[in-house]
């Protein structure tokens, strides 16, 4: 005898936004757009015979919005065949039951401009927390555009701020500068402390490039203020991480470990992996300037499998070069070049010159543990044009890799040969550093000529 087979309707879906991989914000609330807001369609889903259909879920972002998430896929159900019985004139069993895929929901875009510009937006907004950066830029500045031709002050702010984040990640600091500090003003003009705080990032971030580590310290702080007014707990992580950071370029690191270890704490708390994440670099970067490169490499290894999970460009670079800057401290040049070419590779992408400039420099340390001083001082002289086109060179606190590498070039080449090789690097600029076809084409660290002084 069979039992009646239940299929039951599957569950409602909710639209959720992963944790960032880029430095992450939490979503706002955005403030009512004066425009009449269009109504949600959600598109039919056609029911097979005495099977329900899943639910239409339609997504909103403030107010409502047209766009509807795509119905889910049920699997096939198969109706469990009954214990044979002693019953005479048993019935035959039922043949299994398959629900067939719901049917994909359309999302057209908003018929009004203004929730339009939004919804772009907040798109936008999750491509960059989810790691697609230029596909979050597209999108950002196709909403920006929209705000700014209907008024809608909140979205021109929002856009700016995440702009200005893209451009950070680039490392075209002028235009960070400019779209943050414009940011920031509208927000607050509007009063809205979340807004603020999403511009304050990129201007800590920009102080910090700078050397003025003093300007970092006090935004970071008026960002923490921010986050711990809103009980922002993975913002307050991050922000955490960031003051770590300054702790340690200004060198302090007792104070330095223990806020990372309080961001550590705190993500973990969250279940915030990227914040765990963070907050251990910040322990790794101050394990190796004090000399235990143990830990520091156990560290780094266990982030860099991280990023590869997330396939994550945003940090690869730093924790590929930190490695090499491990085996270079351990006298390994081999090993120490292999992870530097690994983070030349990852930084392209990018496209930040000071991405590239840091493995070029690591790379600068490995010829010298080769016995190419002459190769050394090319490429810090190349690297330090990298650095001089984006309008950042090293501050003092951030020089130590390069002064220890220069020291060991000067001593096997002399001052004189050592600026000459160092000038024809710098000559060079950072447009012979390498080269890619494609946006994601692996880099090739360049096949760079032997300057006078050195092999």
């Amino acid at each position: 005898v069979t039992a009646p087979v239940a299929v039951p309707a599957a569950a409602p879906v909710t639209a959720s936004v992963a944790e960032p991989v880029a430095p992450p914000v939490t979503a706002p609330v955005a403030p009512p757009v004066t425009a009449p807001a269009a109504a949600p369609v959600a598109a039919p889903v056609t029911a097979p015979v005495a099977v329900p259909a899943a639910a239409p879920v339609t997504a909103s972002v403030a107010e409502p919005v047209t766009a509807s998430v795509a119905a889910p896929v049920a699997p096939p159900v198969t109706a469990p065949v009954a214990p044979p019985v002693t019953a005479p004139a048993a019935a035959p069993v039922a043949s299994p039951v398959a629900v067939p895929a719901a049917a994909p929901v359309r999302c057209p875009e908003a018929t009004d401009p203004v929730v339009r510009a939004r919804t772009r937006w907040f798109r936008a907004y999750a491509l960059f927390n989810t790691g697609d950066v230029a596909a979050s830029e597209q999108l950002n500045e196709r909403a920006l555009a929209g705000f700014r031709e209907h008024g809608d002050r909140w979205g021109v702010a929002a856009a700016l701020a995440l702009r200005a984040t893209h451009e950070m990640i680039r490392g075209d600091l002028t235009a960070l500068e400019r779209d943050g500090e414009q940011s920031v003003a509208l927000f607050r003009e509007l009063g809205d402390r979340w807004g603020e705080l999403q511009s304050v990032g990129p201007l800590a971030t920009l102080a910090e490039i700078g050397g003025d580590y003093a300007r970092a310290e006090r935004l970071l702080r008026d960002a923490l203020a921010i986050a711990q007014e809103l009980r922002l707990a993975t913002e307050v992580s991050t922000v955490l991480s960031r003051m770590g950071r300054i702790a340690l370029l200004t060198g302090d690191g007792p104070r330095a470990r223990e806020l990372h270890e309080r961001a550590r704490r705190g993500a973990a708390e969250q279940g915030f992996t990227f914040g765990e994440v963070h907050a251990e670099l910040g322990l790794a970067l101050g394990a190796r300037r004090e000399g235990d490169l143990a830990a520091a490499e156990a560290l780094l290894l266990r982030i860099r499998d991280w990023y590869a999970e997330v396939s994550s460009e945003c940090g690869n670079p730093l924790v590929l070069a930190e490695l090499g800057f491990v085996a270079e401290l351990r006298g390994d040049a081999v090993t120490a070049r292999a992870w530097h070419e690994q983070a030349l590779d990852a930084a392209g992408v990018l496209g930040d010159p000071r991405a590239v400039a840091l493995p070029v420099e690591g790379l600068a340390g490995a010829a010298v543990l080769s016995g190419e001083p002459g190769r050394a001082a090319f490429l810090l002289g190349a690297a330090a044009a990298a650095r001089a086109s984006a309008g950042a060179p090293l501050p003092p606190a951030e020089r130590g890799d390069v002064d220890r590498i220069t020291a060991a070039a000067e001593a096997a080449l002399g001052a004189v040969a050592l600026r000459q090789a160092f000038d024809q690097g710098a000559a060079q600029g950072p447009g012979g550093l390498a080269v890619r076809s494609t946006p994601r084409t692996p880099l090739r660290t360049p096949a760079l000529p032997v300057p006078a002084g050195g092999r």
